[in-house]
């Protein structure tokens, strides 16, 4: 940016320059054009005098064009260098944009992730965390009526939970079991379909998730 400005400061003192030199040059012509003509209107003036005032007069000519053309090289050139810088610039910004682009889609993509592992983990907890309530009221409810049963018949009571495991208990254990083995097939799932959907599709990861699940899917 400061060799642009730099640049920019250039051409404007080149065109600053050019003007002062241009004013200077045509008054000074125009004072000479002014003695010729005034000497040539002379009956009496040496020809030799109108052919140095002329002579001076061409000089001064050249010196204008080869100062206008110099001017004009230069701008030239400063254009040219100008152009290059803009487009290196826009080449920056190019490679700004598209590196702060992958760089942001890039954590989106993460955090996505996380969020979506984050919640099936938490609703999966929150699952095991109910059936098992559940499963303790249910006991609750069993030994009580075994209780009162026993009480009827005036048997012995039924060995505690602890020695024997009930039946009911295998079968909710299993069924939580499974509940938590679909939480985590449903959550895997899940999980591939959101790779699908990224921009940056991560192959290696696609083919874990795909293998995770059919390992799940076998179980059940």
């Amino acid at each position: 940016m400061n060799s642009l400005k730099a640049s920019h400061l250039l051409v404007k003192a080149a065109h600053w320059y050019q003007k002062e030199r241009e004013v200077f040059s045509k008054a000074e012509i125009s004072a000479r054009l002014t003695e010729i003509k005034y000497l040539s209107s002379q009956k009496k003036v040496p020809k030799l005098t109108l052919r140095k005032e002329i002579v001076h007069l061409e000089h001064q000519l050249k010196s204008v064009y080869d100062l206008e053309k110099r001017l004009l090289q230069k701008e030239k050139r400063e254009s040219t260098k100008v152009a290059a810088l803009k487009r290196q610039i826009a080449l920056l910004k190019q490679k700004l944009v598209g590196v702060e682009d992958q760089d942001v889609q890039s954590k989106i993509d993460k955090v996505t992730f996380l969020i979506g592992d984050c919640l099936a983990k938490k609703e999966v907890k929150e699952d095991i965390d109910l059936c098992q309530k559940v499963a303790a009221n249910l006991e609750k409810q069993k030994l009580r009526v075994v209780s009162l049963k026993n009480q009827e018949n005036h048997i012995s009571p039924m060995p505690t939970p602890n020695s024997v495991v009930p039946t009911e208990e295998i079968g909710i254990n299993t069924t939580l079991r499974v509940r938590e083995m679909m939480q985590r097939l449903e959550a895997l799932r899940d999980e591939l379909e959101l790779q699908q959907q990224m921009d940056h599709i991560d192959t290696k990861q696609m083919r874990q998730l795909e293998q995770k699940i059919a390992l799940v899917e076998g179980k059940l």
